[in-house]
């Protein structure tokens, strides 16, 4: 498939090496979605989205991963938390009841 054949289909995303190494403890699901967290970095640069900190944060809901994965929001969150538990990301609650 030609450059142009990908541009017209929405372009592709790119996947981290290191999550092909024999040493990488995520499922196939998970790496997809930190891909996916990983390309909507570049949204949270346009935008400026960090904390008090200065730290870049991105805002990718558990419904937004579901529809994304083809999944369920509890595989979603399953997911996310798989991210978690390796120190992929960090995980931050929003909306109503929470602190900021």
């Amino acid at each position: 498939m030609f450059e142009s054949e990908y541009n017209e289909k929405g372009g592709f995303y790119m996947m981290p090496r290191q999550l092909f190494s024999e040493t990488c403890p995520l499922s196939l699901e998970a790496k997809v979605l930190y891909t996916l967290i990983i390309d909507r970095t570049s949204l949270s640069l346009k935008n400026d989205f960090r904390d008090k900190k200065g730290k870049l944060f991105v805002y990718f809901t558990v419904e937004e991963a579901a529809k994304a994965l083809g999944c369920g929001v509890v595989k979603a969150g399953n997911v996310i938390t798989e991210l978690v538990q390796h120190e992929y990301i960090t995980k931050k609650r929003q909306g109503l009841g929470c602190t900021r």
